[in-house]
């Protein structure tokens, strides 16, 4: 699975649960993350290391489907190349969307394609976030040096 990384751990539910091709939407299927809640006041957040700038379009992400879909209100995805003290200095995918559904997944389509190396998924503070499975989707973003080339030509 891809590196994943969140901002707490509870209930033994780590950030790598959300990339283990599972897609298992009941917490006791060992498959879903869960964050404590803590720091109080701050925004919960997870996020995925594409380990290169890719260019992502779309997203196929599945919640909870045991309760708790409360867990994703609000969410925003971000993706870029800052770490978690600047996450919402990258660019926006979607911002302040309904929780995802109870039952299945939910295809994300960002407003635009938005590029860089870390996507994250994020909700306002005074909650819990739980996610299942997170699928990104796009292309590898070219490097400067083949657009470079590509420009000389």
């Amino acid at each position: 699975p891809w590196p994943a990384m969140q901002i707490s751990t509870g209930h033994g539910g780590v950030a790598e649960r959300a990339v283990d091709g599972s897609g298992e939407g009941h917490y006791d299927g060992a498959s879903c993350t869960h964050t404590d809640g803590s720091p109080a006041g701050q925004k919960q957040w997870w996020r995925v290391d594409m380990q290169q700038e890719v260019v992502v379009t779309t997203l196929e992400i599945v919640g909870r489907a045991d309760c708790c879909e409360d867990r994703t209100n609000g969410y925003s995805i971000f993706v870029g190349d800052e770490e978690p003290g600047n996450l919402e200095k990258n660019a926006v995918c979607v911002q302040d969307q309904p929780h995802l559904p109870k039952i299945g997944g939910q295809t994300v389509t960002c407003t635009s394609p938005v590029r860089g190396r870390y996507v994250y998924f994020v909700i306002p503070p005074g909650g819990m976030l739980t996610l299942c499975e997170v699928e990104v989707f796009g292309s590898e973003a070219p490097s400067a040096a083949a657009a470079a080339a590509k420009q000389v030509l």
